[in-house]
């Protein structure tokens, strides 16, 4: 059960393109990246190089949660990305934890998310970034949590964490590859955290592939992004590890519980090999996937067509963007560290801290 190479999707003809576009993006962060607009409070940013499946959404619930154990209020600012509903100005998804949008359309389907999990931070939607960061600082925020923000360099920041995948030293530029800017830029971060999916699913995927060969490379190419971040920048390491399965019936049961039954896969998410080879991993019988592109919505007709003889298995993000009568389980991952999560967390407490503000970021 191999994990899917997303860069085969782009076409390899439009490397040359890729270049330009690459070219592009080192010469906006050169020229705006000390020029972002300072806001009465810390912020925080938590991105990627990539166009998506870095883990980077399980980061940000972490970076708010430590933010609140530390007695902080945190607003999450969002852009909302392929939001089926978006609506001018600057949108509320929640308040110290309390929903207010009424639906998740208005936010995109990982706001809401976040609005959900999160108890004790706040999430606003804003095309302005700028402008949501204001009226969260209106409604008494402290800290301001930027997510999907390493390329937004409109706002400065006082702490960067990118999250990587891993491969991002072999990637292309868009519209040749997934990178949004070439792995150069993470010399302009302060951390940077690579998320792998859980260990079981690693280890599933990696039978066969012989000592010294493919483990041999990625090591090689982690090496070679590490070099890429600044003598004083952090290198941390996480997985993504099943919690819990949560069924339509409120039932909440252990990932083992899956172990044998006969499930159909539901997803629609950017890398979603990583949930079939962990959901193969947990001992289920996978015998059907449905996978579309990253927030696709799944119509009531696509959803009819599915096995009826089958348990439906689908992610957190995907479940926002169900109807609640389809009835899917839902496997809930977390986040764990296992290199250098401590030190991030104190890195984040010190960027949190009232201070002098002045300049752009660095």
């Amino acid at each position: 059960m191999s994990l899917e190479r997303d860069e085969e999707l782009f076409p390899r003809t439009a490397a040359p393109l890729g270049w330009l576009v690459g070219a592009g993006a080192v010469a906006r962060r050169a020229w705006l990246g000390r020029r972002g607009q300072r806001l009465d409070a810390p912020v925080i940013s938590v991105g990627n190089l990539t166009v998506g499946g870095t883990g980077k959404t399980p980061v940000v619930q972490r970076v708010a949660e430590w933010l609140a154990g530390a007695g902080l209020h945190a607003a999450v600012l969002s852009r909302g990305y392929a939001r089926p509903r978006p609506v001018a100005g600057v949108t509320r998804v929640s308040k110290c934890g309390r929903l207010e949008a009424l639906r998740w359309e208005l936010a995109g389907d990982e706001p809401w998310m976040l609005a959900q999990a999160l108890a004790h931070a706040s999430v606003y939607v804003a095309a302005d970034r700028l402008a949501a960061g204001r009226a969260a600082l209106a409604d008494g925020a402290q800290v301001l949590l930027l997510d999907d923000g390493f390329q937004h360099l409109r706002l400065a920041r006082d702490l960067d964490i990118v999250c990587l995948r891993g491969d991002e030293g072999r990637l292309r530029v868009l519209p040749a590859g997934p990178l949004r800017e070439p792995p150069r830029a993470l010399a302009a971060a302060h951390a940077a955290v690579r998320v792998s999916p859980w260990r079981g699913a690693e280890a599933e995927d990696a039978a066969g592939g012989g000592p010294g060969s493919e483990e041999a490379r990625a090591a090689r190419a982690l090496e070679r992004l590490r070099r890429r971040l600044g003598p004083e920048a952090l290198w941390c390491e996480a997985e993504l590890e099943p919690r819990e399965v949560r069924l339509s019936d409120g039932q909440v049961l252990p990932p083992a519980a899956l172990r044998g039954e006969r499930v159909g896969l539901l997803c629609g998410i950017a890398r979603h090999g990583r949930f079939v080879a962990t959901v193969g991993a947990l001992g289920a019988r996978v015998e059907a996937i449905h996978a579309r592109r990253d927030h696709h919505l799944f119509e009531a007709a696509e959803l009819e067509s599915l096995r009826q003889d089958l348990l439906w298995v689908t992610t957190e993000k995907d479940a926002v963007r169900l109807p609640r009568e389809f009835g899917a389980a839902v496997l809930r991952v977390g986040l764990r560290f296992t290199r250098e999560g401590e030190e991030l967390r104190g890195r984040v407490l010190g960027a949190a801290r009232p201070g002098p503000r002045a300049g752009g970021t660095g």
